[in-house]
């Protein structure tokens, strides 16, 4: 496994509206290149768990590259990076963290997650998977390898070393630890007498979120609206469907989210509850055709990894408008210094405080007329 000159890779994020002055990549990435290049690691298969964009996959060579990306977003990325960089996509294979890892790997590389309960997951599953030790590089920012991710480590891999810091990071070299057993990670949660299931990487899996709280507490219905279908858009467990299906049970119900371990929550917490929904892996509402929901819902994200955002807020909104049938409705529910009111102001024409606090406000948009506001 030789590594290329990666100095001369065009690496880009995933396009969405809005400005994106993000990199695809930190000096994480470029330590971990380095380090293959300056041991000299030979390797023929590779598995990469969580390469963002794909610096990790373009900057190696090797015969067969195995991709385990949560994020649909990061698999699109390193789809259209690949493109971008005139390099063949016929021996990069993409994967769920859900679905069974490829056997004859020769080296594992990991972007150390922000989420600790997902890192203790894949550690498992990789220990797990594999009946040989398999040697590990993982890579992340020093700022972001707290105690929790120290102990991780240590407990479950073997021949644990970490490397001095580089340009603000860390390599963590070891092995695998074989393993025939696997554990359980997900959680189960009651709210409103909703049963939801939270696999590893799911916000806030082991308690229900207080901006969904929040939602839940002072959701009302609008009098005399007929609602046929409903979308919950950046879905998580479910939750936010789940609960407004109780008030419009005849209604169809779907579910999106980006990542596998949403998707996989929200099926599992419908199953649980006697509900049919149906589900997509995508790009918030890209999937969907104008006119042709009712009622969508959001608790929207304003964190992107470890980075602070309102795009993928302000797309939702836009593509919510097109989505909405006239007289559909969006309803979020968000923190109320992310002043989300005007975005929504600019598209809709119109927003309603349904209900507020110090720290979160209940906001309902209706689409009046078939043309966006937006400027």
């Amino acid at each position: 496994m030789n590594s290329t000159n990666s100095s001369n890779l065009n690496i880009k994020r995933y396009a969405e509206e809005g400005n994106d002055n993000f990199q695809g990549w930190n000096s994480a990435d470029e330590h971990l290149i380095n380090f293959i290049k300056e041991e000299e690691i030979e390797a023929k298969n590779v598995l990469i768990i969580e390469d963002e964009c794909g610096f990790l996959t373009l900057s190696l060579e090797a015969d067969n590259y195995y991709c385990v990306n949560d994020s649909y977003l990061s698999e699109e990325a390193i789809k259209s990076n690949l493109k971008l960089n005139n390099q063949s996509a016929k021996n990069v294979t993409f994967l769920s963290p859900y679905e069974p890892f490829p056997e004859n790997i020769d080296i594992i590389l990991l972007k150390l997650p922000k989420n600790n309960l997902y890192l203790e997951f894949l550690l498992d599953k990789i220990n797990y998977s594999y009946k040989k030790s398999i040697p590990l590089l993982a890579a992340g920012m020093v700022k972001y390898m707290n105690t929790t991710i120290y102990n991780l480590v240590t407990s479950l891999l073997g021949g644990i070393m970490f490397s001095l810091s580089w340009k603000k990071s860390k390599i963590v070299t070891g092995y695998s630890t074989p393993s025939t057993t696997i554990s359980d990670f997900s959680t189960t949660l009651e709210a409103k007498d909703i049963t939801l299931i939270n696999m590893p990487n799911i916000f806030s899996s082991k308690k229900l979120d207080i901006g969904t709280r929040f939602f839940l507490d002072n959701y009302t219905t609008t009098p005399d609206k007929e609602i046929n279908s409903i979308i919950d858009v950046g879905c998580a467990n479910g939750i936010l469907a789940l609960f407004v299906n109780k008030l419009y049970s005849e209604a169809t119900l779907l579910m999106s989210d980006i990542t596998y371990s949403a998707i996989e929550s929200a099926r599992k917490s419908s199953l649980k509850n006697g509900v049919t929904a149906e589900f997509n892996r995508g790009n918030a509402l890209d999937n969907y055709p104008e006119q042709s929901a009712d009622l969508i819902v959001c608790n929207p994200p304003f964190h992107d990894n470890h980075r602070v955002s309102i795009t993928t807020a302000c797309n939702i909104f836009q593509q919510a408008f097109s989505v909405l049938k006239t007289d559909g409705e969006l309803t979020i529910v968000a923190n109320k210094h992310l002043g989300y009111h005007t975005h929504l102001n600019k598209i809709f024409g119109n927003v309603e405080e349904v209900a507020s606090d110090s720290k979160f406000t209940l906001l309902r948009c209706v689409k009046r007329s078939r043309v966006s506001f937006k400027q």
